[in-house]
């Protein structure tokens, strides 16, 4: 977050955020050595089962919760498949489809396919019952990404020569948009997502998200 970056007491605006309680955030380095191979360039694969759990679990929504023993709200085990399982279902489902290789050719072949993402989400989206479609493909402009958080929808983010991630698939929440203390003038807008490397919320800049990036916006029907 700015507050953290640059150790100024910025004043920030929260967009609305359905997603909050559901957020998932599994890692590629939790499912590499699963199978008999492992996995490389799984980011995709990984990103899609956090999207997938977190829809998994707004579509719960009464039974996410239940009082334990102590008299405290506890969350409940709502995933009668293990997690590592429902990766390599979907992961499974990408290399059929011949969206997802799972390998790494000179650093540069492997990984899951921009061009037909749309359609490995559309087909998970299906394959679990999820009440949720695939909006669209869209450039990752920092327009279009704003009207799809005000929109509620969370967002597959395509990401190409970022300063730190490079070539890098994850998920987007929602967004912060941050000013300058006592002022009006926008001086960030900040991005919520699960990266697939860490267990935490990162916030990323679209500033930082160069041209040739792209999202899917994926819309959950209320």
């Amino acid at each position: 977050m700015a507050k953290d970056r640059f150790r100024i007491d910025f004043s920030t605006r929260d967009y609305e955020n359905p997603w909050e309680v559901y957020e998932t955030y599994c890692t590629t380095g939790e499912f590499a050595k699963l199978g008999k191979r492992g996995y490389v360039r799984h980011c995709g694969p990984t990103a899609m089962t956090n999207l997938i759990l977190t829809l998994k679990k707004r579509e719960a929504k009464g039974d996410l919760f239940f009082s334990g023993a102590n008299g405290g709200i506890q969350q409940r085990d709502l995933l009668r498949q293990p997690i590592n399982e429902l990766f390599e279902e979907i992961a499974a489902t990408g290399q059929r489809m011949l969206v997802f290789a799972n390998m790494d050719l000179f650093g540069r072949l492997g990984g899951t396919s921009d061009i037909l993402a749309g359609l490995y989400l559309r087909r998970l989206l299906n394959k679990y019952r999820l009440n949720a479609r695939v909006k669209g493909h869209f450039p990752l402009t920092e327009h279009r990404v704003r009207s799809a958080v005000e929109r509620g929808s969370l967002l597959y983010l395509e990401l190409h020569r970022h300063p730190r991630y490079q070539n890098h698939h994850l998920i987007c929440y929602t967004a912060e948009e941050v000013f300058l203390p006592g002022s009006s003038k926008e001086v960030g807008f900040y991005l919520k997502c699960a990266d697939g490397w860490g267990k935490q919320p990162v916030y990323l800049t679209v500033s930082d998200m160069l041209p040739g990036s792209s999202f899917i916006e994926v819309e959950y029907s209320k």
